[in-house]
């Protein structure tokens, strides 16, 4: 009886060993925090060749292995023309090192630009002292608003960009956004900067050919296939833009990063994401 009792012992123990490595490796899986590399390609005949931009967003400061090396090599690995970040690189609680130390490496290789997110009105030195102070001295041009236009292989784009509407106020981000919008050329592939995906309506009202935007960090918490996202702020649950490519109703593309930040709060299925886009 004894040793009927002892086995049955070892045989629970054994699958209850199983249960838990197959426990473990899902979470694992599902809660993974490294990076991912995500591509997209628009066709423009507004290109005679190819421009590849790297988009990030919502760093908060994330350190990417020491120095930031994890996050430099990816970046040097796909060879980007242009770097544009989209807000809320710097973050109100956390040390601005991991940002310095990403900006000081990036702004000496690459034309990069930058507009603000809503983090960033937050910071106790003062948003003025951030974009000249981290970015501009650093070699990183802000926008807000700008644009800039640059021919690279034979194309011409211009960047535009808009400080983010909780810094500017909803009057004066509509005047930056159509400042922006009146400055660019019909004929010249042009991209819009902005932090927010769930402006839709307004990027609507005027006729950039992309739009770069972060903020919803990939709705938090992903189920591929089923769900894109659960909850995002300023969208709620089961929100519509939360990553990923969307063609509005005016024909542009909006392409939303899921952002760089390892939060505290589970993202499943939903790693931290460098995103690279071709223009051709």
């Amino acid at each position: 009886m004894l040793t009927r009792i002892r086995k049955l012992s070892k045989t629970a123990l054994c699958i209850i060993s199983f249960l838990l490595v197959i426990l473990g490796t899902l979470f694992a899986v599902v809660s993974w925090q490294g990076l991912n590399v995500s591509y997209y390609e628009i066709d423009s005949d507004k290109m005679d060749g190819a421009i590849r931009i790297a988009h990030l967003s919502d760093l908060h400061s994330t350190w990417f292995g020491d120095g930031q090396e994890d996050l430099l090599n990816a970046i040097a690995q796909e060879d980007p023309d242009i770097v544009c970040f989209t807000g809320d690189i710097c973050d109100d609680k956390i040390p601005h090192g991991g940002t310095v130390k990403l900006i000081e490496t990036l702004g000496r290789t690459y034309d990069c630009y930058y507009v603000t997110g809503n983090h960033e009105t937050y910071v106790p030195e003062g948003l003025d002292t951030i974009k000249e102070e981290i970015f501009e001295e650093n070699g990183i041009t802000v926008l807000d608003p700008g644009s800039e236009t640059l021919e690279i292989d034979g194309s011409r784009i211009t960047v535009c960009g808009i400080d983010d509407i909780e810094i500017s106020k909803y009057d004066e981000w509509m005047r930056q956004m159509k400042e922006c919008s009146d400055n660019k050329d019909d004929d010249i592939f042009s991209v819009l900067l902005s932090h927010r995906p769930e402006r839709v309506e307004e990027y609507e009202d005027c006729d950039f050919d992309l739009i770069l935007s972060g903020h919803a960090h990939g709705g938090q918490i992903r189920i591929p296939g089923i769900c894109n996202g659960i909850y995002a702020s300023n969208q709620g649950f089961f929100p519509d833009y939360v990553g990923g490519e969307y063609k509005l109703e005016n024909e542009s593309t909006m392409i939303v990063s899921r952002g760089l930040v390892k939060n505290i709060l589970p993202r499943t299925f939903n790693p931290p994401e460098l995103v690279i886009i071709d223009i051709t």
